[in-house]
């Protein structure tokens, strides 16, 4: 709650389950207004991207799909920031990456610049959502437990990029593989 200069925040009570969501300007924003916006902030990313396709003819521009994201992330916290790239990345599947109007994946290349953006809106979020713990706690000082917290989802977070940094690779070698056994049967008919 934002009382004068300062930001308060109310743990969750029977009549209030969920505590609003301090902003960048100390002001409060309900959770579900923080869910709203992300979700119209990926929404209107994956209608731009559709509305550029003429201009981008078969580039997919995924990075288009980080900006809200950051937005939603710094606005709301981790929740709407996962929240916005769950949908701005399910938009891309859907929409935008052939074939479209399926969530299938034509080209390897195409899955891993989809896992990549899922990756990094998620690395996002975590990151923000850390500042804005940060920021929360700097007026006292922090339990140790939230330290040691905080380091493990550092670690938990390099460890998922890692494998999908990995996931990536199978899927690569996988798709090479392929090229190289229908190059063999085009050359043997």
């Amino acid at each position: 709650i934002f009382r004068g200069s300062e930001i308060v925040m109310e743990r969750p009570t029977a009549t209030n389950p969920i505590p609003a969501a301090p902003t960048a300007t100390g002001r409060t924003l309900s959770h579900g207004w923080a869910y709203a916006i992300a979700g119209a902030g990926a929404v209107a990313v994956v209608l731009l991207r559709l509305l550029l396709t003429s201009w981008l003819g078969d580039r997919l521009a995924l990075n288009l799909f980080v900006v809200p994201v950051v937005v939603a992330a710094y606005i709301g916290g981790l929740g709407p920031g996962l929240f916005c790239a769950a949908v701005g990345g399910a938009g891309a599947a859907y929409f935008v990456i052939p074939p479209t109007h399926s969530f299938t994946f034509e080209r390897p290349a195409d899955l891993a610049q989809w896992l990549i953006l899922l990756l990094v809106g998620g690395l996002i979020s975590v990151v923000i959502e850390e500042l804005h713990r940060a920021r929360r706690g700097a007026d006292g000082a922090a339990p140790r437990g939230e330290d040691f917290s905080t380091q493990r989802k550092v670690q938990m977070g390099f460890g998922f990029a890692l494998a999908c940094l990995g996931l990536v690779g199978v899927v690569s070698v996988l798709a090479v593989a392929r090229l190289r056994d229908d190059a063999a049967w085009v050359d043997h008919t």
